[in-house]
């Protein structure tokens, strides 16, 4: 879903650097792998993200990039909305914000941005979304989402 047959220079202006963490990119190997027989679509698109990812130790990732379990405040490119839904693996269910699924295209093309970085992917009916990361609420102390 997010690849295409184009060269690698023509992926880069489309396809923003993204960096994950190093337990991040552990965990959603694993999520991708366990997605791969039922939803392979998604997974695709998962382990594309994974594949282009630079990653960088816990320590070191910048706390305006989105990781599992983040708040993340967003606007859709293509209807103007802002969104703000909770990255995880699963859907559940999230007092004050929605659940968004790595295991989905749109939860997938959301981990690894930073603040203020736009992504253009294709959604699973092959409509052209842009994706803009607004702000990222997770508690300093903790590193949890608030």
């Amino acid at each position: 879903m997010f690849r295409s047959e184009a060269s690698p220079q023509a992926l880069a202006g489309r396809y923003p650097p993204i960096v994950l963490s190093v337990s991040d990119h552990r965990r959603l190997q694993i999520i991708a792998l366990e997605t791969l027989m039922s939803d392979p679509r998604n997974a695709g698109a998962l382990l594309d993200e994974i594949d282009r990812a630079d990653v960088v130790e816990d320590a070191l990732i910048d706390e305006r990039v989105v990781r599992l379990g983040d708040l993340v405040s967003y606007r859709d490119g293509l209807t103007g909305e802002r969104h703000l839904a909770q990255l995880v693996d699963r859907l559940v269910d999230i007092p004050g914000a929605a659940a968004l699924s790595v295991r989905s295209s749109s939860g997938a093309a959301l981990v690894g941005l930073r603040v203020g970085q736009s992504l253009l992917w294709a959604d699973r009916l092959g409509t052209e979304r842009i994706y803009t990361i607004l702000s990222i609420d997770r508690d300093q102390a903790t590193g949890e989402p608030k």
